[in-house]
């Protein structure tokens, strides 16, 4: 580091970075973190210089911590984004932003690997409650309770629409479901990744009828969606499946109102 007063006050705070970060770890664990008060800097380090060192030493392409920032993103299987899993990864996230926390600007459990999408739906959102607390990927086990449900809607075009199922048993996690949902605003993005779905698989869709009618098509339906699930029980191809092969307009004929504008 050139800047020598700099790095000279930043060893000074390091004790007080590391009460930060293991206050996150322990808060995060039980949905907690909205318990952390929003600051500035941190003794004679500001809020400018703290954000300074995750834009440049570790964003950069140079910085020195580039290689953590490439670690962390290229640890999620896929690079699929682990806050909505429809799109992909290409960037790190702060859960909490380095705007109002910027002693966590560098932890590493509060760089989480998102999408595009999720980084602009989210931006410096700040959670009341625990309720209003997302989900965090490396707190959170979002597979434990089946929460991700959808209705069809019948029209021309036709919609499928994302919503928490009431199905869920623990209340905790559907309250969270919801702020999630909605932090993230995953009803338009699913929405829209169903809809793409459908439209390039109407014509398969269409030989299943032709061939089995309602029925086979309900069935295969059913059979993809089981497919997903066993994988991922809350992926929205689960969901838009078992709704699609439980309609019975979308069965008889419906999946055609999805149309390609390409």
């Amino acid at each position: 580091m050139k800047n020598k007063d700099l790095k000279v006050r930043l060893v000074g705070i390091a004790s007080r970075i590391k009460e930060c970060a293991d206050e996150y770890d322990r808060l995060a664990g039980v949905a907690q973190l909205h318990r952390i008060l929003a600051h500035t800097g941190i003794a004679s380090v500001t809020k400018k210089e703290l954000m300074a060192i995750y834009d440049v030493r570790m964003v950069g392409q140079d910085g020195p911590g580039r290689g953590v920032y490439n670690t962390l993103i290229d640890r999620v299987l896929n690079r699929d984004c682990p806050l909505c899993d429809a799109g992909v990864a290409t960037t790190l996230d702060h859960h909490l932003p380095k705007s109002k926390f910027p002693s966590l600007s560098v932890a590493p459990y509060n760089l989480v690997p998102a999408c595009p999408w999720c980084q602009r739906e989210k931006l410096a959102k700040l959670p009341q409650n625990s309720s209003e607390e997302c989900f965090h990927p490396y707190y959170d086990d979002v597979e434990a309770v089946e929460w991700l449900d959808c209705i069809v809607l019948q029209g021309s075009p036709g919609v499928i629409k994302f919503i928490v199922s009431e199905r869920c048993c623990d209340q905790s996690v559907m309250e969270r479901a919801k702020s999630h949902m909605k932090t993230f605003n995953l009803g338009r993005l699913y929405s829209l990744r169903a809809a793409s779905q459908i439209t390039g698989s109407r014509a398969h869709f269409a030989k299943v009828y032709d061939k089995g009618g309602a029925a086979a098509l309900s069935a295969h339906l059913l059979e993809v969606s089981k497919s997903w699930y066993s994988i991922h029980k809350n992926s929205w191809q689960a969901a838009m499946h078992r709704a699609a092969s439980e309609s019975d307009w979308f069965c008889n004929g419906g999946f055609n109102e999805w149309k390609s504008y390409r």
